[in-house]
């Protein structure tokens, strides 16, 4: 009977049976999940979504601090504000977080509820249910990037055409700071950023009803290039600007149109004042500063003892960004596309011999620190020769240069 029972046959049966046992167990799908369900909003109550990641614990816990705030500032007018928090933090990471701001003497509740997003439940199923439900939102807070941004104004664009548009919710932007973005399709794979395609302002994707509660591009271009032409140890003594830009990041591209228009700003006011000033002293002969004209202080050297110490810079050299095409690569190691575009830069600065160049850097925080470690060692006694000024966005974190400058940001490779 064991004879017949532990037959070759029988046992090469039964382990293919286990293996494929194993193999429905181990690569079977997840259960489907069904759309998500927003909570009802009770009379008296109105909604505002904050709709993030389910991994943003830290935001959140500032967002809440801020209503806390909040409640203390508006009860000095207004007595009867309170913050309830008591739902801020569940102990279930299923539960949907929430704190309100209540009003007694109006009998009027606003609720911040904290939709997460996940792999199963993403930015449009979210706007659906959303909006199918009623009433809607008040409004939606969100867009912790600009391709977050992009997705969840165009989804809002596409589902609020339903609505009256008085019950249409507004869309308060965070952390997006593109201008311009690529139009959004569902299920567009990351290969579509990197093409360079036409692309819509921001701010129309959802139009009317959009708000940036952050820099745009442009803006924080604008200021960064007022700073550096505020300070002598900083503006940049002559032609040309260096650009390092990332073609498959989004973000890189717009921060640089928008430095191309920053620079073109400065440029222009500085050689309009001078050219009042000119004039004014041939047909006028006032002293300087007087007439309107203000005096081209920048064009003096700010060494005495060292002439090229004076800025001629004037544009005269139109900006030609180093293209680099991936921004995938290691923590400090230059990938060949970025160790290319440093040692075409390299080149580039050895033959112009200036003393203040100017450096645009337009990535993400890692992409940026590999392609200035390989421009430094490149030629470890750069920085000795020449005080490059190196500008970028807000994608570089202060703390990443401060706090973390002996880790995340080393100042000895990096003596920028």
């Amino acid at each position: 009977m064991l004879r017949a029972v532990f037959r070759p046959s029988i046992l090469i049966a039964l382990s293919a049976a286990v293996v494929v046992g194993a193999v429905v167990v181990v690569f079977q799908g997840p259960p489907a999940q069904g759309r998500p369900t927003p909570l009802p909003v009770l009379a008296g109550e109105r909604e505002i979504v904050w709709l993030y990641p389910a991994t943003n614990a830290p935001s959140w816990e500032r967002f809440v601090a801020a209503v806390r705030r909040t409640a203390e500032r508006l009860r000095r007018h207004r007595p009867g504000v309170q913050a309830d928090d008591q739902s801020a933090f569940p102990q279930q990471t299923a539960a949907v977080p929430e704190v309100a701001l209540s009003w007694s003497e109006a009998g009027k509740r606003f609720v911040f509820r904290w939709y997460k997003l996940t792999g199963a439940w993403k930015t449009c199923d979210w706007i659906e249910a959303l909006l199918a439900r009623q009433p809607p939102p008040l409004a939606i807070i969100g867009g912790s990037s600009s391709d977050s941004a992009r997705e969840l104004a165009t989804c809002l664009n596409r589902n609020a055409a339903k609505l009256p548009a008085q019950d249409r919710p507004l869309l308060l932007l965070t952390n997006a700071t593109a201008d311009k973005v690529a139009p959004y399709s569902e299920g567009e794979t990351a290969l579509i950023a990197t093409t360079e395609e036409a692309t819509v302002p921001m701010m129309q994707l959802y139009p009317g009803r959009t708000f940036r509660f952050c820099f745009a591009n442009k803006q924080m271009a604008a200021a960064v290039s007022d700073f550096i032409w505020g300070r002598d140890d900083l503006r940049p003594d002559k032609d040309p600007v260096y650009m390092a830009l990332w073609n498959d990041d989004s973000y890189s591209r717009d921060l640089i149109d928008g430095f191309g228009t920053a620079l073109r700003q400065v440029t222009a006011r500085d050689l309009a004042n001078q050219w009042t000033w000119m004039v004014n002293q041939l047909l006028f002969n006032f002293p300087p500063g007087l007439a309107g004209g203000i005096f081209p202080e920048q064009r003096l050297p700010t060494d005495p003892n060292e002439e090229r110490s004076a800025s001629t810079f004037c544009l005269g050299i139109p900006p030609a960004p180093h293209r680099i095409d991936s921004s995938v690569g290691s923590f400090d190691t230059p990938n060949r596309y970025e160790a290319k575009a440093a040692g075409d830069m390299l080149d580039a600065l050895l033959f112009q011999a200036q003393n203040r160049p100017l450096v645009i850097v337009a990535g993400q925080t890692q992409p940026s620190r590999r392609f200035l470690r390989g421009l430094v060692r490149g030629m470890p006694s750069l920085s000795k020769r020449v005080q490059i000024v190196v500008a970028t966005g807000d994608a570089i974190a202060f703390n990443t240069v401060y706090r973390d400058r002996h880790v995340a940001w080393n100042i000895q490779d990096l003596p920028f």
